[in-house]
């Protein structure tokens, strides 16, 4: 379904690219820039499948969030623009780096967020299909590691308010709905 303003390819702000097809994703890694790709893989998922995307990063959901021992036994929450800022540069994310985001099963569209929330919000797309859709189209995957990326200078900003509910922000909502 379109959001107002944009097709969900586009997104609602304009020239925003929040897709990216295999076939796409196939030929910019054959370019003279190619993005980073980040591929989330739960460990079960690793050991049902491997292999990669060729030259992707492998992260999962611990690599960037918070700390449970942090949360008071929370799991899934935000990290410190400090924290996030670390492990994108790890990954060989720039300011200017194009970032492609693939999944397995979910967890695409968290990372795109966090990106978003700490101020990166054009150059991140998601694969369209995921890594599924990848295998689909007949694109290799391979058993190597990549070599670890130089890295990057990205610089994260503080966490976009707008982006964020507190808990106040929830109980006062679930009280006027009732």
């Amino acid at each position: 379904m379109a959001e107002e303003g944009g097709s969900p390819e586009q997104g609602p702000e304009s020239g925003l690219q929040l897709l990216i097809s295999a076939t796409e994703l196939a030929a910019s890694l054959r370019g003279a820039s190619p993005p980073v790709v980040i591929e989330l893989a739960s460990p079960a998922e690793l050991e049902q499948e491997p292999r990669r995307i060729p030259g992707s990063h492998r992260v999962w959901r611990p690599d960037y969030q918070r700390p449970v021992d942090e949360t008071g036994g929370l799991d899934g929450i935000v990290p410190t623009a400090s924290a996030f800022e670390g492990f994108v540069r790890s990954l060989g994310v720039s300011n200017s780096s194009e970032v492609v985001i693939v999944d397995r099963k979910y967890d695409a569209t968290r990372l795109w967020w966090l990106f978003r929330l700490f101020g990166k919000a054009n150059g991140v797309r998601l694969l369209d299909g995921g890594f599924t859709a990848w295998v689909s189209a007949g694109h290799p995957i391979l058993d190597q590691t990549p070599t670890v990326p130089t890295r990057g200078s990205w610089v994260a900003g503080e966490p976009n308010a707008q982006m964020l509910a507190a808990r106040s922000d929830v109980t006062s909502l679930s009280s006027e709905a009732a």
